[in-house]
């Protein structure tokens, strides 16, 4: 029997609308695919600047830091009454000496004078006493290789990271250091994500590779992820790395602070991908 030229015609439509819509939606799919993929590389391409800008900004601190902390430290390696108090080997002297000299510097937290043999001479801290062998020996040769006998880096110390500065006593050769650094702890990385608005974390690295964050501004969830994968992300000294931490995806670059066999230290500056 002859299908009804109605049902024929209806059949027809369905099978073009059918075609069309399945042509919209390829083209739909298309367009989603290519839209989502510029979306991921623009928002991929934004974050790498945001996180370009805020390494040259923290490595700018750190400059004006090491800056400020040489222009007032060389003058006071200079004063007659601090060298007079150096000469007497009086170390209840200097520690007072060192202690007075480290409330009057702003931004400085902990102070220590070491003598040309690396034998404290006075720490503000109180970890290591009078005549003990000052433990950061390559600091110090450091500063020993250089023309002004300055040296700058960062250290841990009981747990917590330093930036140091070294300037030489002169009496008038070379007889000893000050050494004064700043804390980069908790706060130090809040105020710094104040200014750069991206996520901070500095990481202690041992001998292996495996990192640990002595300061971050990661909740705490994410920076346990962040220290059982770090050697993960940036195997072979990658500078940069897609973090899954605790189901967020993040982009972090990685600014190196020192670099040494038995440690190291390294600036994360972070951002949320999604």
């Amino acid at each position: 029997m002859a299908v009804p030229k109605r049902l024929q015609f209806s059949s027809f439509r369905s099978r073009i609308i059918a075609w069309l819509v399945l042509l919209l939606l390829a083209v739909l799919g298309t367009v989603f695919f290519s839209v989502n993929r510029s979306t991921y590389d623009n928002t991929r391409a934004v974050i790498d600047d945001n996180l370009a800008i805020g390494r040259d900004v923290f490595q700018r601190l750190i400059e004006e830091r090491e800056d400020s902390f040489k222009i007032t430290f060389r003058a006071l390696a200079l004063d007659f009454a601090f060298r007079t108090a150096y000469n007497t080997g009086d170390f209840d002297t200097m520690l007072s000496v060192s202690e007075n000299l480290l409330g009057r510097t702003e931004n400085a937290d902990m102070l220590m004078v070491v003598d040309y043999d690396y034998r404290m001479i006075a720490d503000t801290s109180g970890m290591y006493p009078p005549e003990s062998e000052f433990p950061w020996t390559w600091l110090l040769e450091a500063a020993e290789d250089d023309e002004d006998f300055e040296t700058s880096s960062f250290i841990l110390m009981d747990g917590t990271a330093y930036h140091v500065v070294a300037v030489p006593i002169l009496t008038p050769l070379v007889d000893g250091w000050i050494l004064v650094g700043q804390r980069l702890d908790g706060n130090y990385v809040y105020s710094l994500k104040d200014i750069i608005t991206s996520d901070v974390t500095i990481m202690a690295l041992d001998a292996n590779g495996s990192g640990k964050p002595v300061a971050t501004t990661l909740p705490a969830a994410q920076a346990e992820d962040l220290a059982a994968n770090f050697d993960m992300y940036f195997a072979g000294g990658s500078a940069t790395g897609m973090l899954d931490l605790d189901g967020e995806e993040f982009v972090s670059l990685n600014s190196p602070l020192v670099s040494r066999p038995e440690f190291a230290m390294v600036a994360l500056i972070q951002q949320s991908l999604p």
